[in-house]
């Protein structure tokens, strides 16, 4: 029955429908093996060969679901895939011509079926092992669990609600809250859920923080359900992070990011420490499951054979040149860093109350002294806002307190997704303003609901403006040498050789000189409310 799923997974026509091979694959025995919920979107960038190292999708998503454990069954797996298309890597099997990328989803499929559920991977992961991944903005924070035991990983101030419905619907009963490190840009609901729930509150023996109750160390390990958690410090983001490690996943708080890594210039952050830090999760099992604590392209997962390939930070192999790239680098700090730390350490960030799109909009309908506060910048509030409402950057917010507590409204406060209002509801309710209330989804979540905006000019992106810009010059260059003269050649290649010096370094020469123009000063004032975790 699974190798008929396979196939059908992969045949499907329909728009929306058809997976590729290794997605196939995942799906159709994701019922058989203990495979996260999320497994089959984890392998949507890994099919017709860009699996790691080149290895075919299909026999990629059997070695997976094999796991560490299952090596014979990986050899035994690999020995038919040899046989039958004359290679495991994908570009060899199609010139080959041996085998078709259907008959390698049957071919994986076929040696699926024939492996015991107690075998490899299920055997390792034979405990039950449940995760929930929560999204506020680009922030991430998880919910493990075994065998009705609940701990709850980098809790996000905004989340309050979704925690205790997951943990109503799934019986759970919260025993543990870890925080892989003190936090600089949003909020932690650790200090909350401890007081009302009564948990554990979990961090590593160097955080400076009057909330956690339990300290940890390198190689700890914590019982959650019938599995066990290992705790992996993994220092060079800040001096107190912690990793988790349990059945296969990593959870690398702001340490080891989807194509990235964390910051290291503030809270005993050190470019040394962290290329340590990555050194030591190189040598964990390829399949290892990434989940990180922040995201800022919506990636929500990823393979440590994947990031070893294409990250550039886990590529690097020499430390000096590692060290010096990252200290090269000048990126603004979160807003409200100090603050932010303060409130963490000492477990002072109050509840807040949520409300969602469809119920902000039926009370600002209702009652005129409720307003609207967009805490976005003024470009992205010129592209697109909610009408009437009031848009005050968030790092122009410490000025605009005592005018907002003046005027006797009740304010629902919103950004773009919902990360920068917290910190704001936040700042507003430290200062005395009562009835704050935040909006669940931000603008996103209210366009999503399909309620009424107002649209605006905006501005042309920075990095459209680069791309507009360097393609004229190109094209200028390439033209001007065919028609006038060949020197004039020498534009299109030096502004090549520029983009392929951004794209290595990060840093764009051509963008910092378009935001001296008035123009880019103007829109790019107040861009985001400050920088973020990660370094690219």
């Amino acid at each position: 029955m699974s190798k008929e799923k396979a196939l059908a997974h992969y045949t499907d026509k329909k728009k929306g429908k058809k997976l590729n091979c290794a997605q196939a694959v995942i799906a159709a025995f994701k019922d058989k093996f203990p495979l996260d919920d999320n497994s089959v979107a984890l392998f949507a960038s890994l099919g017709s060969g860009r699996a790691p190292e080149g290895v075919c999708g299909a026999f990629y998503a059997a070695k997976f679901i094999l796991g560490p454990d299952g090596r014979e069954g990986i050899e035994k797996c690999g020995d038919i895939f040899l046989s039958k298309a004359g290679s495991i890597k994908c570009r060899e099997i199609r010139q080959a011509k041996k085998l078709s990328c259907t008959g390698c989803v049957e071919t994986a499929s076929e040696f699926l079926e024939g492996v015991e559920r107690d075998s490899g991977r299920a055997k390792a992961m034979k405990h039950a092992f449940n995760i929930k991944q929560f999204i506020a903005g680009s922030c991430y924070s998880y919910m493990l669990s075994s065998d009705g035991e609940a701990l709850i990983l980098d809790p996000h101030i905004s989340l309050k609600e979704e925690y205790a419905s997951y943990l109503s619907k799934s019986r759970l009963q919260l025993k543990y809250i870890v925080d892989t490190h003190t936090h600089a840009d949003h909020f932690s609901l650790s200090a909350v859920l401890k007081k009302e729930l009564l948990a554990t509150v979990i961090m590593h023996e160097k955080a400076v923080s009057e909330v956690a109750e339990v300290r940890v160390k390198d190689n700890d390990e914590l019982g959650l359900g019938s599995v066990k958690i290992k705790f992996i410090y993994t220092p060079g983001h800040t001096d107190d992070a912690v990793s988790l490690y349990a059945e296969g996943r990593l959870f690398t708080g702001d340490v080891l990011l989807i194509g990235s890594v964390g910051r290291t210039d503030f809270q005993n952050g050190s470019p040394e420490s962290m290329f340590d830090t990555l050194q030591r999760i190189k040598t964990l099992p390829a399949e290892t499951v990434i989940f990180p604590a922040h995201d800022y392209h919506e990636n929500k997962s990823s393979i440590l054979a994947k990031e070893k390939e294409t990250n550039p930070f886990l590529k690097e192999p020499d430390k000096s040149v590692f060290v010096t790239n990252m200290r090269s680098k000048v990126i603004p700090k979160p807003f409200n860093i100090d603050n932010i730390v303060r409130v963490n350490r000492k477990g002072l960030a109050v509840s807040l109350e949520m409300v969602s799109a469809k119920a902000a909009h039926e009370s600002i309908a209702k009652d005129t002294s409720v307003k609207l506060l967009d805490v976005r910048s003024a470009m992205e509030y010129n592209e697109v806002h909610i009408k009437d409402s009031i848009n005050i950057p968030i790092d122009m917010l410490g000025g605009k307190i005592s005018e907002l507590v003046q005027s006797g409204n009740t304010y629902i406060v919103l950004c773009r997704t919902g990360n920068r209002s917290p910190m704001a509801a936040d700042m507003l309710v430290q200062s005395g303003l009562p009835s704050v209330k935040v909006m669940n989804g931000g603008i996103t979540g209210w366009q999503k609901e399909k309620l009424p905006v107002e649209k605006g000019q905006g501005g042309i992106s920075l990095e459209r403006q680069v791309r507009i810009i360097a393609g004229s010059l190109v094209l200028s260059g390439i033209l001007l040498s065919i028609f006038v003269n060949p020197w004039f050649l020498a534009i299109s290649i030096f502004v090549a050789s520029g983009l392929i010096f951004a794209g290595v370094t990060d840093n764009c020469m051509m963008g910092l000189l378009l935001m001296k123009l008035p123009y880019n000063k103007k829109l790019y004032k107040v861009k985001s409310g400050g920088g973020t975790c990660a370094m690219g």
